[in-house]
């Protein structure tokens, strides 16, 4: 299959994505705009912090997000806390200690201590349950998480991360064989697994031949292990997985938790990889996390379709955006595809409520841009709920520049508020993961 696409308008499209880098851009001014994980305990390392931030995007699929990192976030912290500071086996983590024998299928821990984010689940007292959505697949994920851990890195998220990146100058390239790397590491041959075979799987995987001889090939020489790995690695259809290496370089919380904890390796090695310090060309090796909002037909066929030639129907929007940005790297695009996944947050406000008439690209942005320096950006907020402090000197939204240019758009008018209220569009669910 071809991977070019043709631009029909190059000017337009780049305009489009400019708006999107910028929102892009917004989202990671403020830690306001991202969920923070609740630790069981306020003492967690970095390299704690990573590791749960890892196994909560595991269970992140199909459940209320914010739940993911409230009630998931307290179970898994305390599952890591057992993995790392009380040296406990993977296999009593997992099966002994955090997944119940009655009860049905769920992880949980004891409460310790009256938990404040807890109490909005109605959760005063112990034990704190979660299950996630696909909790058999999941589960067999973690465990083999901790056990690979266990075998090749010291029990440290942090020393896997190093072994990979270490002596790769290239940084686009050591992005990457740390996503192969990490496949590897949870979601490789995990396939469908059902509720009743997960203690079977687990202890399949224990003595599993093949993942021995991988274990042994990559304690013998993880360069040549990992570049394996790197040129059999599909990096489409990944969503969880380059989720966590967008947070882990671009997140202000999460970056300096990566670079905190290579500290405690290498002192040469950590700077390097500094939010500050990684280069545009590098992220722009992330893939955009498929999801059904940025699959949304809306938002793909008010924006994009228009400009570009005829895309391949097996094509998602990951797909699509790396094909454009192939086409229009060079071309003074500052924009990379991994920031477009602000969808998940301008497609429900924007598209799913058909707010046409407010949006940045429908009847733009007149009454809502004020030009109050220091004051929050209504702009942002209505777009995606960003808190970002406006600097009317270095404005990417105040020209209104991209105002009409969806072809989805709804005009304000009575007859099209009156549809706004009879149609409600659901999103293309066909790529969701």
């Amino acid at each position: 299959m071809s991977k070019s696409i043709e631009i029909k308008d190059s000017s337009k499209l780049r305009n489009i994505l400019r708006i999107f880098s910028a929102l892009d851009d917004a989202r990671w001014s403020d830690t306001g705009n991202y969920n923070l994980i609740n630790y069981c305990e306020e003492d967690f390392t970095p390299d704690e912090k990573l590791l749960t931030h890892w196994l909560c995007y595991i269970t992140d699929r199909g459940t209320a997000f914010q739940r993911v990192w409230d009630v998931g976030g307290y179970v898994l912290s305390h599952l890591v806390r057992d993995f790392t500071k009380r040296r406990k086996t993977p296999e009593r983590t997992v099966l002994d200690d955090h997944l119940p024998a009655q009860g049905g299928l769920r992880l949980e821990c004891p409460l310790v201590r009256a938990n404040p984010r807890l109490k909005f689940y109605a959760i005063d007292s112990g034990p704190v349950k979660f299950a996630s959505r696909y909790m058999p697949a999941d589960t067999l994920s973690i465990y083999r998480t901790l056990f690979i851990l266990d075998r090749l890195a010291e029990r440290s998220f942090t020393q896997f991360i190093y072994l990979v990146v270490h002596g790769e100058t290239n940084q686009g390239i050591a992005i990457r064989k740390l996503a192969a790397a990490f496949h590897f590491l949870t979601y490789m041959d995990i396939g469908i697994v059902k509720a009743g075979e997960v203690q079977d799987r687990m202890a399949e995987l224990k003595l599993k031949t093949g993942l021995e001889e991988q274990l042994s090939a990559f304690l013998r020489n993880s360069k040549v292990f990992v570049a394996d790995l790197n040129s059999a690695f599909s990096t489409h259809r990944k969503k969880r997985l380059w989720c966590s290496i967008r947070d882990y370089l671009k997140s202000d919380e999460f970056n300096s938790y990566l670079v905190g904890a290579l500290e405690q390796i290498d002192t040469d090695e950590a700077p390097r990889w500094s939010r500050k310090n990684v280069e545009k060309a590098a992220l722009a090796m992330m893939e955009l996390p498929g999801d059904v909002w940025n699959n949304d037909p809306i938002f793909r066929d008010g924006l994009f379709s228009p400009h570009v030639g005829s895309i391949p129907k097996s094509w998602d929007m990951p797909r699509t955006i790396r094909a454009i940005h192939t086409q229009m790297e060079g071309q003074g695009a500052t924009f990379y595809p991994e920031q477009l996944d602000v969808t998940f947050n301008f497609v429900p406000n924007m598209c799913g409520k058909l707010q046409c008439h407010r949006c940045i690209f429908g009847g733009g942005i007149g009454k809502l841009c004020h030009q109050q320096r220091g004051f929050y950006c209504p702009v942002t907020l209505a777009a995606c709920g960003y808190f970002f402090v406006c600097d009317p000197d270095n404005c990417a939204f105040k020209s209104d520049s991209v105002r009409g240019v969806c072809k989805a758009r709804l005009p304000n008018t009575p007859a099209a508020n009156a549809r706004r209220c009879r149609i409600r569009p659901k999103p293309d669910r066909r790529f969701h993961l």
